[in-house]
């Protein structure tokens, strides 16, 4: 493994994290066109729950990948 390796790695997270904040974009501009809320804490729930398995089975530590995302998704709440 190589520092370029690691590097295409970030870019690629980085075009992901891009993406999926252009998709809750698109969804927020659905919901509130519809005048439902922004937040939906069951959803929310099930990311979180989704993303510590997922970390689990991938051999990560679950709470570091949870602060992860409660940092990306919490900041678009703020």
């Amino acid at each position: 493994m190589s520092r370029a390796a690691l590097d295409r790695i970030d870019d690629a997270i980085l075009v992901l994290l891009a993406e999926r904040d252009e998709v809750v974009a698109a969804l927020w501009a659905d919901k509130v066109a519809q005048g439902v809320p922004l937040r939906d804490a069951a959803r929310e729930a099930e990311l979180f729950v989704r993303v510590r398995s997922n970390a689990q089975e991938r051999g990560m530590d679950p709470d570091a990948v949870e602060a992860v995302y409660r940092t990306f998704v919490g900041r678009r709440l703020r």
